[in-house]
C-alpha cells in the first residue's frame, strides 16, 4: 500500500464514523511529530523491534489521538511503512480540504495586511475560488511591494520585483535587437 492508499482508507473510515474533522484537526501535530523527529519513523520501522514495543511507542507518543488514527499508524508500523507517514497525513488533510471545498491560499507581501484587508481579500478569493479559503500570510520584503497569492493550482504574482523584471527583460530584449 502507498501513502495514498493509507490516507484514502483512513478518510473514507472517518467519514463513515463521522470523525473525519477530529482527525484533520489532530493530524498536523502527528504529521509534525514524524516530520520533525525522522528517527521516530527509523524506531517504529526497524526490523530488529519487537511489535509490542513498537505499539506502545505509538501509544505513549500519541495518547489522546482518534482511535483510527492511531490504529492507521499502528497498521503502518506493522507493515514497517511509517516512513510514508507525513505524505499519507498531506493525502489525508488533501482530501479533506476537497471533501470540505476548502482551499489553502498563500499570500506574500513585502509588509503586513491589516485584518480588514486580509478579511477582504478572503472574501474576494471565496467569491472567486467558490471555496472556503485558509489564507496563510508570509512577508517577504524582497518582492518590494505588491502582492503574491498562491493556491493549490495556480499563482498571481503582481510584485513590484516581478514588474521590475519584466521591465528589465524588455529592455535588454530592445537592447541586444
Amino acid at each position: 500500500m502507498t501513502a495514498v492508499s493509507y490516507a484514502e482508507a483512513l478518510y473514507s473510515l472517518a467519514v463513515e464514523e463521522n470523525c473525519a474533522e477530529e482527525i484533520y484537526g489532530q493530524l498536523d501535530a502527528v504529521r509534525f511529530a514524524f516530520a520533525d523527529n525522522p528517527q521516530l519513523s527509523k524506531i517504529l520501522d526497524r526490523p530488529c523491534c519487537d511489535l509490542t514495543e513498537r505499539i506502545s511507542v505509538i501509544e505513549k507518543c500519541f495518547a489522546g489521538a482518534n482511535v483510527h488514527l492511531l490504529n492507521c499508524i499502528k497498521v503502518m508500523c506493522k507493515r514497517r511503512v511509517t516512513s510514508f507517514f507525513v505524505e499519507t497525513a498531506d493525502e489525508y488533510m488533501r482530501l479533506y480540504r476537497k471533501g470540505h471545498n476548502i482551499e489553502n491560499v498563500s499570500v506574500i507581501t513585502a509588509h503586513p495586511l491589516s485584518e480588514d484587508v486580509l478579511e477582504k481579500l478572503r472574501l474576494k478569493l471565496e467569491e472567486k475560488l467558490s471555496k472556503h479559503v485558509n489564507i496563510t500570510v508570509e512577508i517577504d520584503s524582497s518582492i518590494m511591494g505588491g502582492i503574491i497569492v498562491r493556491t493549490e493550482s495556480k499563482q498571481i504574482d503582481s510584485s513590484v520585483k516581478t514588474r521590475l523584471n519584466e521591465i528589465e527583460k524588455q529592455i535588454k530584449s530592445v537592447v541586444l535587437e
